[in-house]
């Protein structure tokens, strides 16, 4: 594949700091913790700018929709875009400083990663943002698209595909597997045992 990834290196800076320069003042960066969910869940762009608080239950989250490219709600790139799976603690941890963040600022809105005023993110906004981000901390240049990549290669070697296609909704170039991954299968051991293998990868990186 010639999709790029952020080296360990650049993941360890993304996690260390939240600092943009925007309009001159260098302040915390509104979407931090959208790109971080974003290297550690393997979501598409389009399905976390679409995230809302209650498509997250506990540590399982449900992948309901996605924002296209003209700022419209889909549902998702494929059949299997809709899904749910355990989160790793590390992507808990992110959700509930995100909501941190919203209370704070006082913004009440139905959306995770809302822009300031509450309103849904347009994901092309997000990504203008990433730059901003990327370019003031020195990370490699990578787009926002490939923060997904990012998670598939740290994953890959570590997970098993069957392990990763339930996350990442499989893309074209992974096979199609059945349904018994969908629904409320939950109780299943592996998915606990996928979302500690994940925070363990993580740790190491940062």
């Amino acid at each position: 594949s010639n999709k790029s990834a952020l080296l360990p290196s650049d993941v360890k800076i993304l996690f260390e700091t939240d600092q943009v320069r925007l309009n001159r003042a260098v302040r915390s960066d509104w979407y931090i913790n959208a790109y971080r969910l974003y290297v550690v869940t393997g979501l598409r762009l389009g399905e976390l700018a679409g995230l809302q608080h209650n498509d997250i239950s506990g540590n399982v989250l449900t992948v309901n929709r996605a924002v296209n490219e003209l700022n419209e709600i889909t549902t998702g790139k494929n059949q299997n875009a809709r899904r749910s799976y355990k989160l790793p603690l590390l992507a808990v941890r992110i959700i509930n400083e995100q909501r941190n963040m919203l209370r704070s600022a006082g913004v009440k809105s139905d959306w995770l990663f809302p822009t300031p005023s509450g309103e849904m993110t347009h994901p092309h906004n997000l990504y203008v943002r990433w730059v901003k981000y990327r370019d003031f901390n020195g990370l490699s240049k990578i787009t926002l698209y490939e923060l997904r990549h990012t998670f598939i290669s740290i994953c890959k070697g570590k997970l098993s595909k069957e392990e990763l296609e339930p996350i990442v909704g499989h893309s074209k170039n992974m096979d199609t597997f059945s349904d018994r991954f969908y629904g409320h299968q939950f109780d299943d051991g592996r998915y606990d045992e996928t979302a500690r293998k994940i925070d363990d990868i993580f740790a190491n990186l940062i």
